[in-house]
């Protein structure tokens, strides 16, 4: 499973290689009477190839998926049809995010680049295509967000993360993070910003690029972050690891939740 989503109105999202993405209607899933509701679309790369579907971003009812054959393919949830397909990439995408307080979807590419988007009117080519790595330095982006005020976007890959100022979409700085590492995890938290991949830890940022903080955790290999804003703050970090790491303040691992098969 490479990506979930859920949505508030009426549908979860979920998605996994080559099988596409499958939505399920909440109203179907809480009024079946079986464990398997039927899924209101199947999403299959509209060209009909076996492209790996890496990730998605709901907004509005529109889904938009990266697909493996380099384009991102927008998504009507509600009259199931494809609305636009967005082609600046020349490999895989890996990850798909939006801009908060925008039209602004961008995408994050094997071939080095990071293309951002105007999903109203220039659906034929990318505001501008970002090349976060050196001229020498062949790569690939596989993350990338923005912090919540749309102010700033964090991406990595196989080359150091860095951080964009997006009003004028260019590099404000470049992180120093170990050349041996792969950035796989990207996330805005208030006025930081946290990076993960193929080390057993995370690391905290400044957006000036400050180092904070380096919290140890128990996946040899991280590859998502996701944290709760609402009522308190809590981090988690999953990776290669049947285990969920719980972070408290961010800072700070609580627990960890392990995941096993209730069947052995």
């Amino acid at each position: 499973m490479y990506s979930m989503w859920i949505t508030e109105s009426f549908l979860c999202c979920c998605s996994g290689g080559t099988d596409g993405i499958k939505v399920w209607a909440w109203s179907d899933i809480t009024s079946s009477s079986t464990c398997h509701p039927k899924a209101t679309l199947v999403v299959k790369d509209v060209q009909q190839q076996d492209y790996e579907i890496n990730s998605m971003a709901v907004n509005n009812d529109m889904m938009y998926a990266g697909s493996g054959d380099g384009r991102v393919y927008e998504w009507d949830l509600q009259q199931s049809c494809v609305k636009a397909t967005y082609s600046g990439h020349q490999d895989y995408v890996h990850a798909v995010s939006f801009r908060p307080s925008s039209n602004q979807l961008i995408s994050a590419s094997e071939d080095g680049s990071v293309c951002v988007w105007d999903t109203v009117s220039a659906k034929d080519k990318p505001i501008k295509t970002l090349h976060p790595g050196a001229k020498e330095e062949k790569g690939f982006v596989c993350c990338a967000t923005c912090n919540s005020t749309g102010d700033w976007m964090a991406c990595g890959g196989s080359m150091s993360p860095c951080v964009y100022h997006m009003s004028s979409l260019t590099k404000a700085v470049t992180l120093p993070v170990s050349s041996k590492v792969v950035t796989q995890a990207v996330l805005f938290e208030g006025d930081r910003l946290i990076t993960a991949g193929s080390e057993p830890s995370l690391h905290h940022w400044s957006v000036n690029g400050a180092a904070i903080a380096t919290v140890p955790s128990s996946q040899l290999h991280i590859f998502s972050l996701v944290a709760n804003k609402k009522n308190q703050k809590v981090l988690s970090a999953a990776g290669s690891s049947p285990k969920v790491d719980i972070y408290t303040n961010c800072g700070y691992k609580a627990f960890s939740l392990t995941i096993t098969d209730i069947n052995k």
